[in-house]
């Protein structure tokens, strides 16, 4: 379905309210973001090389890879709790929001955020994890209809504790990225 989008549809006929968040966040030059044409389909070739079939298999075993520390720390979640008779209660959102941040990072930018590696009985995000969530969290808070005529929310600039916490929560991405670019400059 990715390749067939990437190859096929050129338009994008986006809100100018998440269009102005997203580029906030994202770049301007987001490939979800660009309308259509010369720089689109650019940008569409080089994505679409992310689509072969070995990378496709590796993404599958990053999968399996972050499905495993699951269902270790699970494993060892219960049998931590040997007078509850080994159950274990926690939120399914949680768990599948932190599984779904795993698998992100593995398989796109080849990051483990490490939520299943602590062996504690609570399940919980890492600084880089939460970083990236809140971004994602941003982008839909602000865009949200009842916050467009909202100046708290829609300007940036404005030095409120909600932007305060965007610039952390950004700078930290930024960093990690940039980290993330310059490992891998190196091994080229």
């Amino acid at each position: 379905h990715a390749r067939a989008v990437l190859r096929h549809n050129s338009t994008r006929n986006t809100m100018k309210s998440i269009t102005r968040h997203t580029d906030k966040t994202l770049g301007k030059g987001s490939l979800i973001m660009i309308p259509g044409g010369l720089m689109w389909r650019s940008l569409r070739n080089l994505v679409a090389k992310m689509f072969k079939v070995d990378i496709i298999n590796g993404g599958k075993n990053d999968v399996a890879d972050v499905s495993r520390d699951v269902v270790k720390w699970l494993m060892h979640a219960a049998s931590s709790h040997s007078t509850n008779d080994g159950k274990v209660s926690l939120e399914a959102e949680h768990l599948f929001q932190l599984y779904s941040l795993e698998v992100y990072g593995r398989v796109s930018i080849s990051r483990d955020f490490g939520c299943f590696a602590n062996q504690s009985q609570e399940l919980k995000m890492t600084e880089s994890a939460t970083s990236w969530n809140y971004l994602q969290d941003d982008v839909t808070k602000r865009a949200l209809p009842q916050n467009m005529l909202n100046p708290l929310t829609q300007f940036y600039w404005m030095p409120t504790k909600h932007n305060r916490e965007y610039k952390h929560h950004f700078g930290a991405v930024q960093d990690m990225l940039t980290e993330i670019i310059d490992h891998e400059l190196v091994r080229l």
